[in-house]
């Protein structure tokens, strides 16, 4: 009976483990998805704080851009396919997550401030259609953050899906 109760122990020390190291391995694979998306809304920042109104500096806005929305799209996938997040690792991406606030807020407020020169290059339709595929890209992701983190990480993501969501109207419009 003893051996049966020490190989249980170990088997079920065992299933713990490999869900654990599991479960583990997923917390920094979306973190670094959040730092990836986070160097390129930084330098979609940048681009926009470097354009001037002329199709050279659209341009790189334009690359930027795309490069900001593969990496939304990257995290997409990859917290889709995540299962629950252990406390610690729903910490640290709710944490990454939220610091990226004023990033975000920064670009989308260029975008806006900008409106005149990108209108003069007829970009304007662009803009909106970046913008609303951005609110649809945070509509998408951050629902599913919140299935994913626990019940206090859950509400300071809803929150802050909030406090973006009204942010990234304003933008749009400004456009439409």
């Amino acid at each position: 009976m003893k051996f049966f109760k020490t190989a249980l122990l170990l088997a079920s020390g065992t299933l713990v483990t490999a869900c654990e190291l599991k479960t583990g391995s997923t917390g920094p694979e979306i973190l670094q998805d959040l730092l990836r998306y986070d160097e390129r809304a930084t330098d979609l920042g940048k681009a926009l704080d470097a354009f001037d109104g002329s199709p050279e500096t659209f341009d790189v806005v334009y690359g930027a851009s795309g490069e900001q929305s593969q990496a939304a799209k990257r995290l997409i996938a990859d917290c889709s396919t995540v299962g629950q997040l252990c406390r610690s690792d729903s910490k640290a991406i709710a944490d990454e997550l939220i610091s990226h606030f004023d990033i975000d807020k920064r670009f989308l407020g260029t975008f806006a401030s900008k409106k005149t020169m990108f209108r003069k290059i007829g970009k304007q339709d662009w803009v909106a259609s970046f913008l609303i595929a951005t609110r649809n890209n945070v509509d998408t992701l951050l629902p599913i953050m919140r299935s994913k983190v626990d019940i206090d990480d859950c509400c300071r993501v809803a929150r802050f899906q909030a406090n973006l969501t009204a942010i990234i109207v304003d933008a749009i419009d400004a456009y439409v």
